[in-house]
């Protein structure tokens, strides 16, 4: 069951937090906001009359938008396209969409919203936050005095989420309402009014203004007081992968960097700061410059398969859109990197299939209905699990990862950093690049911190802080790279 006998409410002028882990029934819940599913029982009240919705354009009536976690934005229209002209009806003479009042109306909207940006530009050369700011004022274009967000500032580095946060202040102060679901505890913190905790699709507690705190919310979602962090053991010194005068782009530093038997390896920066370069060159997804050996011998890696061969494991930010394949079982999705030892003649061992996927299931702490059920069913967190899987069953050596714990709830991702942890110490390598700075210093023997297209600093655990890495990476504290 998603949701057992939940209530909710939402007031104007308040930011209202929706928070538990992955499954806890928050994503059902903001489909029967949204008119998305129809709720079996219960009831739904706007301005205390009930209503029923039949569709999301019902609730768009009744002046409720939501804002995706995923991006859905047209890349090369421009700003003022992307909010006025996709409307159902954007303003018309006869079948021609009148670009001038198009343009003026999207001014218009985010100079109330104040959002300094050029309506003509096209969206693709925007940055993550600013495209975020495009869909808030697209809900907002239909009057929206609701709006639903969806781990907003899930794929922001800090500067930009902070952007967003004033943003809704702003929108707050005009008498909004607002949905706040994110994982991002001390965003909640900041600026939410009151939190209402789902667990197991039930109301789990309701936090106020006055008594929120950090730790408060963490011991409501998980129910009990959180388990110590997971340090990872001191790493070899032997080196695994070695790059060598790699550059992530054309203008960039050129740069050494090497990977450690046992090593769990933290890239971060700022959006296009090249650290994800790094990881996708060695995955195969675009082309290195630079050399890269593996075990002191020179290795080429073409694409994704070469990777794979070599024992390198890849996990992409995007975990639906280039990590999975939704349609396919839990148990096909684990041992896709594994056909090769399970299977004779073109002819896979489905006993062997389902053995693989119900030892992961079991010691990765997967919830599914079955090994059989389609991996799209999962929430994010076990959708994770099921890529680290994939990887711990194929015998990979390395396993580099986009954003580890991105839209995780907080007990997934202590789970996924004891298997990261586990992996290392029984020999395997981890290069990872994520934004989170607590996920970088809880994990990382050393945090490799990108500026303008290069290393700036090489940082061990213990030299490592929140301020020192977001004054380097922000270009703030210039330092030679270690």
């Amino acid at each position: 069951m998603a949701l057992n006998d939940v209530s909710f409410a939402c007031e104007s002028g308040e930011i209202h937090a929706l928070l538990g882990e992955n499954g806890a029934g928050k994503s059902t819940l903001v489909k029967i906001l949204a008119g998305a599913q129809a709720p079996d029982a219960g009831t739904l009240t706007f301005d205390d009359t009930a209503v029923r919705f039949h569709s999301p354009q019902d609730a768009v009536d009744r002046s409720i938008a939501v804002v995706h976690q995923d991006y859905h934005v047209w890349p090369d229209l421009t700003v003022a396209e992307n909010i006025i002209g996709t409307l159902r009806r954007p303003p018309q003479f006869a079948s021609f969409v009148r670009s001038r009042t198009m343009r003026r109306e999207a001014h218009d909207l985010l100079e109330r919203l104040g959002i300094d940006l050029d309506v003509e530009r096209k969206v693709r050369d925007l940055d993550a936050a600013e495209k975020k700011f495009v869909e808030i004022a697209r809900a907002l274009a239909v009057d929206a005095a609701f709006l639903i967000l969806d781990e907003p500032t899930a794929s922001l580095e800090s500067r930009e989420s902070d952007r967003l946060l004033a943003l809704l202040e702003r929108l707050r102060a005009a008498d909004h309402g607002i949905i706040l679901v994110t994982h991002r505890l001390e965003e909640v913190v900041r600026v939410a009014d009151r939190a209402t905790i789902l667990r197991d699709g039930r109301n789990a507690g309701f936090i106020s203004r006055d008594v929120m705190t950090g730790d408060v919310l963490v011991e409501a979602i998980l129910g009990r007081v959180p388990e110590e962090p997971v340090t990872p053991r001191a790493c070899g010194t032997t080196p695994v992968l070695t790059f060598t005068a790699v550059r992530t782009r054309p203008e960039a530093t050129p740069f050494d960097l090497e990977l450690r038997g046992g090593e769990i390896l933290g890239l971060t920066g700022v959006v296009g700061s090249g650290a994800v370069h790094l990881i996708r060159a060695l995955a195969g997804l675009v082309p290195l410059d630079g050399t890269l050996a593996l075990d002191g011998a020179p290795l080429v890696v073409r694409g994704p398969g070469d990777a794979v061969r070599h024992g390198i494991g890849y996990i992409p930010e995007d975990r639906k859109g280039a990590g999975l394949a939704l349609e396919q079982s839990v148990a096909n999705n684990i041992a896709l990197a594994s056909l090769h030892r399970i299977s004779k003649h073109g002819f896979t061992d489905t006993r062997a299939r389902a053995e693989i996927a119900d030892g992961y299931r079991g010691s990765l702490a997967i919830r599914c209905a079955s090994i059989d059920a389609p991996v799209g069913s999962l929430s994010g967190g076990n959708q994770q699990k099921v890529l680290i899987a994939r990887w711990l069953a194929s015998g990979a050596r390395i396993i580099a990862i986009e954003e580890p714990t991105h839209g995780v709830d907080i007990g997934a991702k202590a789970e996924i950093h004891r298997q990261l942890v586990a992996f290392a110490e029984a020999g395997g390598s981890v290069i990872f690049m994520s934004t989170e700075l607590r996920e970088l210093l809880a994990i990382a023997h050393r945090i490799v911190i990108f500026h303008a297209g290069a290393p700036e600093a090489i940082l061990p655990h213990h030299e490592a802080t929140e301020g020192r890495i977001t004054a380097i990476a922000t270009g703030l504290a210039k330092t030679e790279a270690a």
